[in-house]
């Protein structure tokens, strides 16, 4: 079991106030500054330092950070494992909104059938909340978007690489159709919310070409991939998505891919872990069958060596 101070450390890191954390621990303000006290003096450095109105971290502090959080999460690691043995398999599986929308659900189910014995916790959130999960040990693993992670905690293999599609509903697309990519300015833009690997990808396409969010008439924020095809199709502007997420929708001609020769995008999707995770083998195996099924399914995880230069 982690220290008491070690705890307080921790929450301290996510808090960066001294007053939240002891609101959180339910102890007193001077009581938070006495076990980081504690902890700088067995250390023997200091742990946190100002930085204007800001407290950030020092080196040091972010590399006890570092280890602590893998500790904490092996800890947990361990007490799962030990009521695994008494209870079965459980495996916590995370998830970003973009990624539930495409082939992996319908994958993962065939996997939960071929499994009966193991038991099943998905978590649909964003890439900032999954992330917060992992490292705190609620989740095992998680699916997403390419999105920024610290190399030194998270472990990431990327599984499939695939194009992202301009889309609308098919009267937009008809009066856009060959246009410049820059005609969709004067549209609405549905966009996820930010910490939404998703919107990273689409984030980085447009600050590569100049093009602000204010850029656009309007911007309407949506964390649900439903809820953004439904507003396409009710004709309330355009959106970048994942070609398999709308796949359904074109073929039936409920929304239709915007043709503009000046747009090329693909995203990557991640499998992501704790680098120093006791299970590594666990999800590992977990990923290959994984694999596996997908392929047996006709959805092959494809990773382009090369794309087209446009």
């Amino acid at each position: 079991m982690l220290d008491y101070r070690i705890h307080t450390f921790l929450s301290l890191c996510e808090t960066r106030s001294y007053t939240k954390t002891a609101q959180i621990l339910h102890i007193s303000q001077p009581s938070v500054t006495q076990h980081i006290k504690a902890l700088e003096r067995y250390y023997n450095c200091r742990l946190f330092q100002h930085e204007g109105r800001n407290l950030e971290l020092t080196e040091e502090g972010k590399y006890l950070y570092q280890k602590e959080i893998n500790i904490l999460t092996n800890e947990k690691e361990i007490e799962t494992h030990i009521e695994q043995m008494r209870k079965g398999t459980h495996l916590r599986i995370g998830m970003t909104p973009s990624v539930c929308e495409s082939f992996v659900p319908k994958n993962i189910a065939v996997y939960v059938q071929q499994h009966p014995s193991t038991h099943f916790q998905f978590v649909i959130e964003d890439m900032k909340q999954l992330r917060e999960y992992l490292a705190n040990g609620t989740l095992d693993v998680v699916f997403s978007e390419d999105f920024f992670l610290n190399a030194s905690i998270f472990e990431r293999h990327i599984y499939h690489q695939e194009q992202l599609i301009l889309v609308s509903d098919p009267d937009t697309a008809a009066n856009l159709y060959g246009k410049p990519v820059t005609s969709i300015l004067k549209e609405t833009l549905l966009i996820p919310p930010e910490n939404s690997g998703l919107r990273e990808i689409i984030m980085h396409w447009l600050n590569a070409r100049s093009i602000a969010l204010n850029d656009f008439h309007k911007v309407i924020e949506v964390n649900s991939m439903t809820m953004v095809r439904e507003m396409l199709a009710q004709k309330v502007g355009v959106s970048i998505l994942f070609e398999s997420t709308v796949q359904q929708d074109v073929q039936s001609r409920r929304l239709q891919r915007l043709h503009m020769d000046d747009f090329f995008l693909w995203g990557k999707f991640q499998f992501v872990y704790l680098k120093e995770s006791l299970s590594k083998e666990i999800y590992l195996r977990f990923l290959h069958e994984f694999q596996n099924i997908a392929m047996e399914q006709g959805h092959t995880p494809a990773v382009p060596t090369s794309f087209p230069v446009r």
